[in-house]
């Protein structure tokens, strides 16, 4: 019977140390890129710019945009 709480213990143990190695990881690492499919000075693009600075600074992260009119991926 002391085996389950010594199993318990260790099971506490293990997920405490990979949560903390979650927390300690940045998220972006690389500057990130927006990319808007509207005419640039529209509404939209003000709208993204906007966006891109609050984001920016939640970060901490540089963040860039693009305002194409048909953006397609590729």
């Amino acid at each position: 019977m002391k085996l389950r709480p010594l199993l318990s213990a260790s099971l506490v143990a293990i997920s405490a140390a990979f949560s903390a190695a979650g927390i300690a990881q940045t998220y972006p690492e690389k500057p990130v890129r927006l990319i808007v499919p509207a005419s640039p000075g529209g509404g939209l693009d003000m709208l993204s710019r906007l966006v891109a600075g609050k984001l920016s600074g939640y970060w901490g992260q540089q963040t860039a945009w693009s305002s194409t009119r048909s953006w397609r991926p590729t």
